[in-house]
Parts: structure tokens; sequence; C-alpha cells
């Protein structure tokens, strides 16, 4: 990812683009401007050169011939107007401005070839020239177009600096966001590294420490039966054998998390599923009646049944746990199941006390547990079966008036 000082030459760098682009945009236009003022000038200029050619070599300056002559050069060019003038009298005219002649006499001026005039409208490039003695003539060249051209010009100019700039915004938003999201695909890439990691370290403690409390507990085993069947009964054999069929039961369970799960497709009959897992979750929980609502969407679906009933028993025994030990009056659970032909979820809703913060983060991690006794391998092996299973378990909500946790899994009807 790039650094915060990147982040800024890179966006200093997209400013110093945009500024280029728009200066090359303007230097074009004022560039274009100029050639286009210059072949005006040009053109007023060759004008300006046969009209006084042609005037001067007429013996006599008929008006009407001189008046046509100057409406063909009017009409068919960018003139908008021209005039012959003697002295300070106008002799003939012709005007594209109906009738309006902007020529005034008293500034009439031969010592320059061509002047540039700005009217309301648009500027003009006026031409004076002596004709023959005490005879002068006058043309207004239009820059209508040139002007017409410079304005859209401008306003392209605008539109697409407008466009550029929300491209290349947009361009460095999208980045920004992809950036973003690529850095949150690596810290949970890094943190699933990290929890796999530590999840091998765990089986293989876990896998260490059955092995090494299973055959003490054989033996133990083994020498509590042999003293009972030599007869010998006694209140603290009792407690002795009860004791040592717990921690076979903590054994059997750190085994668990150190073997792969193996699953077996085969149909499920929902209603009994739920049935099962139920009555599972309900084991060593005693005088304390919860009432249990089902919601069943489908019949039947195809997956794993003996690993489900495992992983929603330990859900739904967890929710029955924290309602217990919140004290909840009138505990209810509701389960539900819903099921489109590609996946079915089991949802398990309770009205207990709902989870801290902590809790939401930690509740899936193996032997992380708020209560006082327990191993915390419930929720974690829930979820490590779902996953088998093609799906996860995720918290829906969580709060004053309870938690809603759901199990997906892959329905594998069709494969």
């Amino acid at each position: 990812m790039r650094s915060k000082w990147q982040k800024l030459g890179a966006f200093l760098l997209f400013i110093f683009v945009f500024v280029l682009y728009v200066g090359f945009l303007v230097f074009n236009a004022v560039h274009n401007r100029r050639i286009l003022r210059e072949i005006a000038e040009k053109d007023v200029m060759i004008t300006r050169s046969l009209l006084v050619s042609v005037l001067g070599e007429m013996d006599t300056l008929n008006p009407d011939n001189i008046y046509n002559l100057f409406a063909d050069v009017v009409d068919t060019g960018n003139f908008d107007y021209i005039a012959l003038l003697e002295e300070d009298s106008l002799i003939v005219w012709y005007t594209a401005y109906e009738g309006f002649l902007p020529v005034d006499p008293a500034k009439l001026d031969t010592s320059f070839a061509y002047v540039y005039i700005n009217t309301p409208n648009y500027p003009i490039i006026e031409f004076h020239a002596r004709v023959k003695k005490n005879y002068y003539l006058v043309g207004g060249y239009s820059l209508y177009y040139i002007e017409r051209i410079w304005r859209n010009s401008w306003k392209n100019i605008a539109l697409t600096a407008t466009v550029v700039l929300i491209l290349m915004m947009g361009a460095f938003w999208f980045y920004f966001v992809m950036e973003r999201r690529i850095l949150a695909e690596e810290l949970k890439l890094k943190e699933e590294v990290a929890r796999s990691t530590h999840f091998r370290e765990l089986t293989g403690l876990s896998a260490q420490m059955a092995h090494e409390l299973k055959n003490p507990l054989n033996s133990l085993n083994m020498a509590l039966q042999l003293i009972k069947l030599k007869g010998f009964k006694d209140e603290y054999i009792d407690v002795i054998t009860s004791e040592a069929r717990k921690m076979n039961e903590i054994v059997e369970r750190f085994g668990s998390i150190a073997r792969s799960l193996q699953s077996r497709t085969g149909k499920i009959d929902v209603e009994k599923l739920l049935e099962n897992a139920i009555s599972e979750s309900f084991k060593g929980i005693k005088n304390y009646p919860v009432k249990v609502v089902k919601k069943v969407g489908i019949k039947d679906f195809y997956s794993d049944e003996s690993l489900l009933v495992h992983a929603l028993s330990n859900i739904i025994k967890n929710a029955i746990e924290a309602m217990r030990d919140a004290g909840v009056g009138s505990p209810e659970l509701e389960v539900e199941v819903s099921g489109d032909g590609k996946k079915v979820c089991f949802r398990v809703k309770d009205n207990g006390p709902g989870m801290s913060e902590e809790e939401k983060e930690r509740v899936f991690e193996h032997f992380y547990t708020s209560k006082t006794y327990g191993m915390g391998i419930g929720l974690a092996t829930a979820r490590r079966i779902a996953r088998t299973l093609g799906g996860d378990v995720k918290i829906v909500s969580t709060g004053k008036d309870g938690t809603i946790m759901e199990l997906c899994v892959k329905d594998r009807r069709t494969k």
C-alpha cells in the first residue's frame, strides 16, 4: 500500500497533469485564433489592393458600377461594409447593417493599412486607402465567425476540463476505494492466516494433551473396574468414577479439535434434525424449562446430519446457558429453518441479555468464554462444522432483546 507522502505526490501529479492539459487546450485555442486573424488580415489586404486597383483603373468613378462592385464584395465575403468617400462626403457605399454605415469621415487616416475596432457584438478589421486624389476607400471586415469559434473554444475547454476533472477525480476515488478494499482483504487474509496458524498450534497441543491424558485415564478406569469386580463398594469410588468419566469427556473434546472433519452427505429430515439437536442441547441443563418455538420452512435437504446436530446443538445450548446465567424468568427460544434449494439456514433467537462488544468479536475463538465454566469450544466448533459443510455461522443481531445467531450450510441436493 502507498504511504501518505506517495498519495500526496500522486495527487499533486494529478493536479499538475490536469493544469498542463487545460493549459494546452488554452494555448491551442489562442494559437488557432491568432492564425485565423492572420488569415483575416491577409484577406483584408488582398481585397483592399484589388479594390484600389480596380477603382484606380476607372476613368470615371461611376456610382452604379462601384455600388455593384461593393455589393458583390460584401455579399460574397466577410466584409460588413465598404464605402468610397470624396473628402468628407460619401459617394458610394454598401453595408450589411441594413442601411447603417459605421464610418466617420472625420477619422479617415491612410497612414496605416488597417486597424482593429471593437463593436458591442464582435470586432472588425477596418482598412483605409487612398484611391485617387481626394478619394478614399473604407472597408470593414467582420470577425464574427472567428470570435464565434473563439467563444465556442472556451466553452469546449470548460466542458472538456470539467469532464476530465470528473473522470480523474472518479478514477482517484475508485483507486482509493479499491485500495481500502484491498487493504481490508489483506488484513482479513492476515487474520485468517493468524487464526489458521493459531488453530494448528491448538490442534497440535490438543492432540498432545489428549494423547498424554488418555493412557493414564484408561489405566484409572481399568483400576476402578477391577476394584468394583473385587466387591469394593464405596461412595468415594463412585465419585472417582464420575470424575474420571468427566475427564474422559474433556479429553474427547480436545481430541475432536485435533481431528479433521469428514462429512457424509445424506438426506436429512428437518423435523428429526431439530428434535435431536434440541434434545442434545438440554443435556446437562436441569430445572430450567425453556419455551421452544420451531418455524420450519422446508421439509428436507442434503448434508451431514451428525455434524449438523453437533453444530446446531452447540448454538442452542449456548443460547440456553446465556438466558439461564442472566436469570431470564420466561426464557424463550425460536428456531427458524429456511432454504432456497442452494443453501439452508438455521436461525436461533433467544430473549437473553445479548452480547458485549468483546463477546461479539471473540465468541468464535477457540477456548474463549465469558462463563465461569465450560471450555469455550462450542461455537468455534459450530463455525468449523458450518464451513466444512459449505456455509458459516454469524451473529445477525444482539442487544437487550436477545441474540439472533444464524447457521447456514450448502444444500447438497445437487452437486
